[in-house]
């Protein structure tokens, strides 16, 4: 993520899911003040082949929104 480098040992797991016609990859992390990382995924990135990579060293985990998704999407953003 941007000069970020994140180890597989500093994820907890992943959840990837489609809202308002783009596609997310949440990445939990074991960081206390960033607890999550959101990444919007490009329409040319394979789905199904992402999940499969990741699904190999992480649990995949059922999609919720966090409380600064909820506030964002409230206020449009």
């Amino acid at each position: 993520v941007h000069q970020s480098l994140y180890p597989y040992d500093a994820l907890q797991g992943f959840s990837i899911h489609e809202d308002s016609g783009r596609r997310w990859l949440r990445l939990r992390t074991n960081h206390w003040l960033w607890p999550h990382l959101v990444l919007h995924l490009d329409e040319e990135i394979d789905q199904e082949s992402l999940r499969r990579a990741l699904e190999e060293r992480l649990p995949e985990e059922p999609p919720h929104s966090t409380m600064i998704e909820a506030v964002s999407d409230w206020l449009g953003l």
